[in-house]
């Protein structure tokens, strides 16, 4: 029995025994298996973060549009795109607008980065504008160009264009004034008005005319430019602009002095205009006040130059006369036939883009004297003012109404009109008769202002205008020499000057003819 018994727990230890080992092994089966799970999983993850691609993603405000592989893609895109638009815009300073453009770094497993696609459709996405100068004519925009160097080209090609050779406006003077004194806030640039020019410092002997001054006549201003491309202009495309001419339709008012050539020429067009636009127009019956159609030349920019002439002319000698009680009354002797003499004549010469507006004597050097022409008329005999005979034959002279008279104008074609007359200075502004005859006219005629009008033997007439003063009456008889008026700047006049004609059987002379 106790045999039996000892058996069996010998055997029930060998199953304990055997149970143990079994159970060791399965521990030692799993702890491998995890080991081996866990090695393949950090392989793998190991390969995949080996494998990460780093891209950026591209957001243009706040949008995402797409990636590109590195940020020296998007800054080589930006210069591209800056490139193509310099060339597309040649004439304007172009500026790229970026700042909406956003990137972000990530990292994607073998991640496929379309970085021209993205920058393609940022392209047709940016924004570009222009960045320039306004130039402004009496406040209104006329023209936008580049910078401050193209707008002073513009407006130095316009000066040029009528006064070669004028101080240039300085791009550096438009630059330092467009701007306020800290530099941050732009104002506008009034561009000076008046630059002198070096010539009018020149020796007033010389016959070349001396700009004293040139200016622009309107306001002329430059200002900061921010917008489109499309509305730059080169600066030929801008000097073109301003240099343009307009037609405008305008109401005329007939002043004192008024022709109607003189009418066409203040107002830029032609007599053959005026007429078309005025049906029924008579020079003769046109009244001081009367209204006119007219179509002006309007300019956009006008330029107005200063400029001093002198001009050297040869001086008539002055007329003595003498009388002789032993000489046949009617007869005359040139006793002394004088000698010509010269002075330079000083004007004033203003003009509005090349035209002249305005031309006044200023004064004059004499720069050889002249010696007086003597005559002597006989007195042994009376003779009446109808017995002198003024024929072709004869040896009759009318006198010069001044003395020491210098010819500013001649008779004949003048800036395209007939000049009937001469015009004639003179430092001494005494009018006196030419000859013998009686007084038809004192008063004021369209063109002449004061004038006089004296009828002499033989259908002569003689005719005085511009004075400032008349001193004879209408039938009053007047010997040649009597003082008559003195020299003024009335009527159609751009100074101090006399007009004078001569007329015989109502046809137009030329004086010089006459004079003596």
């Amino acid at each position: 029995m106790n045999d039996l018994n000892q058996e069996q727990v010998q055997k029930d230890q060998a199953q304990s025994r055997l149970m143990q080992f079994i159970k060791s092994r399965k521990i030692i089966l799993s702890a491998g298996t995890v080991l081996l799970a866990g090695g393949i999983f950090l392989a793998g993850h190991q390969y995949v973060e080996a494998n990460k691609v780093p891209y950026y993603h591209v957001y243009y405000n706040g949008q995402e549009i797409g990636g590109i592989k590195t940020t020296s893609q998007l800054k080589q895109a930006y210069k591209e795109r800056q490139a193509e638009l310099d060339k597309q815009y040649p004439d304007a300073n172009i500026v790229l607008q970026t700042d909406g453009v956003t990137t972000e770094l990530q990292k994607e497993y073998k991640a496929d980065v379309d970085s021209k696609a993205t920058l393609d459709k940022l392209e047709q996405l940016l924004p570009y504008h222009a960045e320039g100068v306004e130039i402004k004519i009496d406040g209104k925009t006329v023209a936008v160009v580049k910078d401050e160097e193209a707008a002073a080209a513009v407006l130095n090609q316009v000066k040029n264009k009528y006064v070669p050779g004028a101080a240039p406006v300085s791009a550096e003077a438009i630059k330092l004034t467009s701007l306020s004194a800290s530099g941050s806030t732009a104002v506008p640039t009034r561009l000076a008005k008046t630059k002198k020019s070096a010539a009018a410092d020149s020796a007033a002997s010389t016959s070349a005319p001396q700009v004293e001054s040139v200016k622009f006549v309107e306001d002329v201003e430059a200002e900061p430019y921010t917008g489109s491309a499309d509305q730059v202009l080169s600066v030929e495309e801008a000097a073109k602009r301003l240099l343009q001419d307009k037609e405008e339709s305008v109401t005329y008012k007939v002043r004192e002095g008024d022709t109607i050539s003189a009418i066409a020429k203040r107002m830029g067009t032609t007599q053959k205009e005026i007429f078309q636009l005025n049906p029924g127009l008579s020079e003769l019956k046109m009244q001081i006040g009367q209204e006119l159609n007219i179509k002006k030349a309007s300019h956009t920019l006008t330029v107005q130059s200063v400029e001093r002439t002198y001009t050297s002319v040869v001086t008539e000698p002055p007329v003595e006369t003498k009388t002789n009680p032993e000489l046949a009354a009617g007869k005359t002797v040139i006793a002394s036939p004088g000698a010509h003499g010269s002075k330079i004549m000083n004007y004033q010469v203003i003009k509005e883009n090349g035209q002249v507006v305005s031309k006044q004597f200023i004064g004059q050097t004499v720069t050889k004297e002249t010696s007086p022409k003597i005559i002597v008329k006989g007195t042994k005999k009376i003779v009446k003012a109808s017995a002198q005979k003024t024929s072709a034959g004869s040896s009759y002279m009318f006198a010069w109404p001044v003395s020491s008279p210098t010819i500013t104008s001649p008779f004949g074609t003048r800036w395209g009109d007939m000049h009937k007359g001469i015009d004639v200075v003179s430092s001494n502004h005494t009018i006196r008769a030419a000859a013998d005859g009686k007084v038809t006219f004192t008063g004021v005629k369209t063109g002449y202002g004061n004038c006089i009008v004296i009828k002499h033997a033989n259908g002569y007439e003689t005719l005085y205008g511009h004075l400032s003063k008349i001193s004879v009456s209408n039938g009053e008889t007047v010997s040649q020499g009597d003082k008559i008026g003195v020299m003024g700047s009335t009527g159609r006049s751009t100074g101090t000057h006399l007009h004078f004609e001569i007329h015989k059987n109502g046809e137009l002379q030329s004086p010089t003819k006459y004079l003596n």
